[in-house]
């Protein structure tokens, strides 16, 4: 599994407290779940559907991704973003930038 913490990559653009705090109000806002029962066939990579499935066994609000497949499930237009909204109205997949400008905006 991924490390959630790369603090020395953004080091250069982000102060050692606001890492910290941010690595703290995301651990405030977690929910831990192990090995979350599937519930959704992600055919174009496979390896993503533990994330998805994590993310709606944590009643997750949003599930932040660079991966292209994840972002497409926002795409409604697409056969996997269809039914990704049908079934789960609530989860929105975004890419970083895009989740700290809600959480910006939204806190």
């Amino acid at each position: 599994m991924k490390r959630l913490s790369r603090r020395a990559k953004y080091r250069a653009y982000l102060s050692e407290d606001v890492i910290s705090g941010f690595m703290a109000l995301t651990r405030m806002r977690s929910t831990i779940a192990a090995e979350p029962a599937h519930v959704f066939d992600l055919a174009l990579d496979k390896d993503d559907e533990v994330y998805i499935d994590l993310a709606i066994a944590a009643n997750a609000t949003y599930l932040t991704s660079r991966d292209r497949d994840l972002l497409d499930l926002m795409n409604p237009e697409t056969e996997n973003g269809a039914l990704f909204h049908e079934r789960f109205p609530g989860l929105t997949v975004l890419d970083p930038v895009d989740f700290l400008r809600r959480m910006r905006e939204n806190p």
